[in-house]
Formats: C-alpha cells, sequence, structure tokens
C-alpha cells in the first residue's frame, strides 16, 4: 500500500516535537536514573518529514535557523534525507551553507558524501563562485570533504572511489582541488580552517593546493594557521616547502599552532636541523605539552641534544594523551644509548600497563635499551 505524503499542516507540529529534548544517540549507563533529559527519536520523525516531500524545503530552510538546536538538527537531517532522494533538493543544500549556526554547515557538509556524493559535485564547484561569502565556504567545505573519498585511499569513509568517478560528472580530483584552493583567501575564517583540514585530508593529491595555502601562516585566526601547518603534514614530501614557515611558527602566541608545528617537524626528522634551536628553547618550558612534542620532536631531527629523554618519559606516563605513546617509543628507539637511564622505568611500565595496543613496541624497545 502507497504511502501518502505528510499533510503540509502538520509539518510545524513535528519540526516542534524535539524542542527541548535531547537528540543524543544511545544512553549514558553511567548516569544516574532519571538524570538524563528527555530525548527524541529524530530518526522517525525526519522520516515522516521526508514524506512531505519537497514541498517542505522552505519549511526546513526557516526551521535551520531556530533557536532551539534540536529543531535545526531534524530540519538539517530530513534536508540531506531528501537530497538523497532528489535533486531537486539540491539547491536549499547550497542555501543551508550560508546558515550562521556553527553547527549546520558542518554537519550537513560531513554527511553529503554519503547522502549524495559526487554527482552533487558539480554543484558545489559552481556554488564557490557565489555572491555570498558563506555560501562560497560551505560549499568549498563540503567539497573538500567529499574529495576526500577520491583522493585518499585511508579515508574513514564507508567506502572509497577512485578519482576516475568524478569525470562522468565533467571534474577531476586536481581541477576540483585548485576550484578551492583558488578561493580560499575570500572564505570567512571558520569555513577557511575547515576548508583547509578538508584538504589535507584528501592527502597527497591535494599538492595543487599548495601553492595558495602559504598566507595561511600569517592568518589572524589561530585555527586556520593550525590547519595551515596541519595541510602541510598530510602532503607528504611535497609539504616539506613550507618548513620555513612551519619553523616559524614555534614562535607562534597560540599553543595549538606551536604543538601542530612541533608534530609536522618530527615527522620531517633531520631534515628539519634549522628548527633545533627553538625545539631547545621550548624543551625548557613550564608545560608539560610543550615539553613533550618538542621531546619528540628532537629526538627525531637531533637526538644528540641534551635533555630530550625526560620529556619523552613524561610522553610514555602521559595518561592524558596515549595516542603519543607509539612516537615516545620510536624517541627511545632514536636516542639509542642515550636512552639507557629510562630501561627501569620502561620495564615498570611494561609490567603495570594494561594497554596492549602497544606492548610490542614496549618490549622491543626495552630489549634495545
Amino acid at each position: 500500500m502507497a504511502i501518502k505524503p505528510l499533510p503540509m499542516l502538520l509539518v510545524p507540529a513535528l519540526l516542534n516535537a524535539c524542542r527541548g529534548l535531547s537528540t543524543a544517540n544511545g544512553v549514558d549507563l553511567n548516569a544516574p536514573p532519571g538524570s538524563e533529559p528527555p530525548r527524541c527519536n529524530t530518526g522517525y520523525v525526519v522520516q515522516a518529514l521526508q514524506n512531505a516531500g519537497t514541498q517542505v524545503l522552505p519549511q526546513l530552510l526557516v526551521a535551520l535557523d531556530d533557536n532551539d538546536e534540536s529543531v535545526r538538527q531534524l530540519a538539517a537531517d530530513t534536508l540531506l534525507g531528501l537530497a538523497h532522494d532528489s535533486p531537486a533538493a539540491w539547491p536549499a543544500v547550497i542555501t543551508a551553507m550560508a546558515n550562521t549556526h556553527y553547527e549546520i554547515p558542518p554537519r550537513i557538509a560531513g554527511f553529503l558524501p554519503d547522502k549524495v556524493g559526487a554527482p552533487i559535485a558539480p554543484l558545489l564547484v559552481r556554488s564557490l563562485n557565489d555572491s555570498k561569502p558563506r555560501i562560497r565556504g560551505g560549499s568549498a567545505m563540503a567539497l573538500s570533504w567529499l574529495l576526500e573519498r577520491y583522493g585518499n585511499p585511508n579515508a574513514p569513509n564507508d567506502y572509497v572511489e577512485p578519482p576516475s568517478a568524478l569525470n562522468r560528472y565533467g571534474l577531476t580530483l586536481s581541477g576540483a582541488v585548485l576550484d578551492i584552493a583558488k578561493v580560499l583567501n575570500s572564505l570567512e575564517p571558520d569555513q577557511r580552517a575547515q576548508t583547509i583540514q578538508g584538504l589535507a585530508g584528501i592527502g597527497p593529491p591535494a599538492k595543487g593546493a599548495i601553492p595558495y595555502v602559504p598566507p595561511m601562516f600569517k592568518d589572524h585566526n589561530p585555527s586556520v594557521r593550525w590547519s595551515a601547518v596541519y595541510f602541510f603534514g598530510a602532503m607528504g614530501q611535497a609539504g616539506k616547502v613550507a618548513m620555513p614557515d612551519v619553523i616559524r611558527s614555534l614562535k607562534d602566541p597560540d599553543k595549538g599552532v606551536r604543538l601542530r608545528a612541533m608534530a609536522f617537524l618530527e615527522s620531517c626528522g633531520p631534515a628539519a636541523k634549522d628548527a633545533v634551536p627553538d625545539l631547545a628553547i621550548a624543551l625548557k618550558s613550564t608545560d608539560t605539552d610543550t615539553i613533550e612534542q618538542a621531546s619528540l620532536a628532537l629526538a627525531s631531527i637531533d637526538p644528540s641534544q641534551e635533555g630530550i629523554l625526560p620529556g619523552v618519559m613524561l610522553t610514555l606516563n602521559d595518561p592524558n594523551h596515549p595516542e603519543d605513546r607509539a612516537n615516545a617509543f620510536k624517541a627511545l628507539t632514536n636516542l639509542g644509548s642515550r636512552a639507557k637511564p629510562a630501561a627501569p622505568a620502561l620495564v615498570h611500565l611494561i609490567a603495570t600497563d594494561l594497554d596492549s595496543e602497544n606492548s610490542d613496541d614496549k618490549a622491543l624497545t626495552a630489549m634495545r635499551l
């Protein structure tokens, strides 16, 4: 039996169905009974709204500006569902990219690869030249995240497609990357940062954007500067052209940018020898994160420097950054005989640490010491 379209008179009531309610997925098993806010089953509500068809689009665009976050999320998810079903909804997707609520454009851009995919890419490319900066920025962000599927074989998507899949829509991966890169300077800072990170997600196939990213090192927004360092770190060997800019970033006023610069330089090894003086200064910082990252970078670049080992051991024992432990084991190997004083502490760590993920690395490092 065919399902009748949802009467438009019911749309406002459904959009208000989750007002003031939590739309979070799952249940917090550690929460005391009765402490969690009432939840809204967004799946059923979105399905019902989507059943109204594209005639509901004007009301969805209004709802995207609602003061209630749950209402905005319902509208965004319904819009994505309609975009999946019909290209007639795609212009509304582009319009939604201009939304000023911080979570809406990234939510829509993040789901576009799965909901629509490459067919919407030509419209996103055309929207890069829109007169409204927010639409340009949202389209650039969405396109960069979409291209990740076609450029990065290790992309965290449900599936990855070859770049040739873009050809049937009149696009090439390198051409689309260049289209994005050319508008970077015209985007608003938050969307500029997210777009640069999207280009970084594509990996080395996005190297065509390299000439357009260095000015971002001087951007007044620290998120943009951080993204620039991150981008060059993702470009592989080609990204090392930015090493002078990254070394200057060691003096950036923002701690996050400085730490990202140290991580980049660590990956460069001895080729980053010009960074040693600034890293040696960072090693004497009173900030634990700075000491740890400077130690890892120096162990990779010039392990003969004094004072590296204490910082590496801080990393090994830091419960807040377990993801850095693998780099710490590598740093100990680089230090060679200079790391011998760490042997007892490393043996103790092997005996007491319940984290099995790096157990092989620990054992091998201990044996080398």
